[in-house]
């Protein structure tokens, strides 16, 4: 069993700090770095929080059932009510 309490991910202050859904997950292929954003607009970096992988499946328990989204993936849905989808990541989107 993976210890979340340890994995540093990067979110944003919407999702952590304002309790907006997460929509877009992102699994970064060059170095597996976690990502967790509201929507897949750019974001500035002052936007930006590291915080522990626990601390968003505290919040959002649906991150579960992505766990094992593979390296250069992202998983993105509508709402909370909706299920993930899984595609591999364009470059245009983390730009």
């Amino acid at each position: 069993m993976t210890d979340h309490k340890n994995i540093a991910v990067l979110t944003t202050k919407g999702v952590f700090f304002e309790n907006m859904p997460i929509s877009y997950v992102f699994r970064h292929a060059d170095d597996g770095m976690w990502e967790f954003r509201e929507n897949k607009d750019k974001v500035q970096d002052s936007e930006i929080r590291v915080v522990s992988l626990e601390e968003v499946i505290n919040r959002d328990k649906t991150i579960r059932e992505i766990l094992d989204l593979p390296l250069g993936y992202y998983a993105f849905r509508i709402d909370c009510e909706s299920q993930w989808e899984i595609k591999p990541i364009q470059t245009e989107l983390l730009k």
